[in-house]
């Protein structure tokens, strides 16, 4: 335990800005795309069902398109203007 301790103070005191906004832009995606499988394999009971599409489109209209957003948008260029100045 006490490595293992060692080894993530090591790889958390390493990581900067740009790793970090990456880093939740990698679990957005992933949670997006687990959120689909898991809507495609499990059964919803037919009065959430409204309230099931609405909070998935929420969450793919908003988490998934800020990060899509970001970084084909102009906020990744500007992001990066600023760290290289």
């Amino acid at each position: 335990m006490k490595k293992f301790l060692e080894t993530m103070n090591n790889f958390l005191s390493g990581i900067g800005k740009t790793q970090i906004t990456n880093i939740i832009a990698v679990i957005s995606v992933l949670g997006v795309f687990g959120l689909l499988f898991l809507l495609c394999f499990r059964s919803i009971p037919k009065e959430n069902s409204q309230l099931m599409y609405m909070a998935v489109s929420q969450v793919l209209g908003l988490g998934f398109g800020i990060v899509i957003g970001f970084y084909f948008g102009s906020s990744k260029t500007e992001a990066d203007k600023r760290n290289n100045v």
